[in-house]
């Protein structure tokens, strides 16, 4: 068979598309509007850390990271209230020395303790036994009057002639706790009411020591 050179070079028309043959239409049902929650979910935020002012600082180092998510009681406050009147008037090698006696004093409770140690009284034997005691470290006096501070400071309820731990125990089942939250704001501002009425008692006394030189 023979092919012209006219004929190969003709283009070629396309060949129809195929018929498809028509699909039957399904029919569509409408979509139902969808009923909103009765309650809208809120959306989860996760809570922000309180940063720890300056007795929140000393609270934490002695207690331990653990308690910005549990409770503090009056007991851990006194503790905690001593070692802060140490570091600010003696400095931070004697409240170290201080934390260092406490933490031993509270693992080698007495037998007496059966629940938990008792802060207060591993507070006051490093303060009777180490610190204050023939006036080694702190004069006597001195000590004295940072437990007497500490214990009134460190009140939460209305019985103001002693200090509870958080797990109770006697006849009366006492417990006096708060979160650490409240515990760092409420002795910090405590603190700061006992600085301004000491600074205020120095001054008048100045002046009146300065008046009477005068006259």
């Amino acid at each position: 068979m023979k092919f012209r050179i006219p004929d190969l070079l003709r283009p070629r028309k396309p060949a129809p598309p195929a018929t498809t043959p028509p699909q039957p239409t399904t029919p569509t049902t409408p979509a139902r509007p969808s009923t909103p929650s009765r309650r809208p979910s809120r959306p989860t935020v996760a809570p922000v850390e309180e940063a720890p002012n300056e007795f929140g600082k000393t609270l934490e180092s002695l207690l331990g990271n653990k308690y910005k998510t549990s409770k503090v009681s009056e007991e851990e406050l006194y503790a905690a209230l001593v070692v802060h009147q140490i570091k600010q008037k003696y400095g931070d090698r004697d409240a170290n020395d201080w934390k260092t006696l406490f933490k031993f004093s509270i693992t080698d409770k007495p037998k007496g303790e059966y629940k938990e140690a008792s802060a207060e009284r591993a507070a006051n034997d490093v303060m009777d036994e180490f610190f204050g005691k023939n006036s080694i470290i702190i004069p006597a006096d001195e000590a004295k009057k940072i437990k007497d501070t500490a214990f009134r400071l460190a009140q939460l309820d209305k019985r103001t002639d002693k200090l509870w731990d958080k797990y109770g125990g006697d006849r009366e089942n006492t417990v006096a706790v708060t979160s650490f939250s409240r515990a760092q704001k409420l002795v910090q501002q405590r603190l700061d009411a006992e600085a301004a009425t000491s600074s205020a008692s120095v001054r008048k006394s100045a002046k009146t020591k300065k008046l009477s030189q005068v006259g």
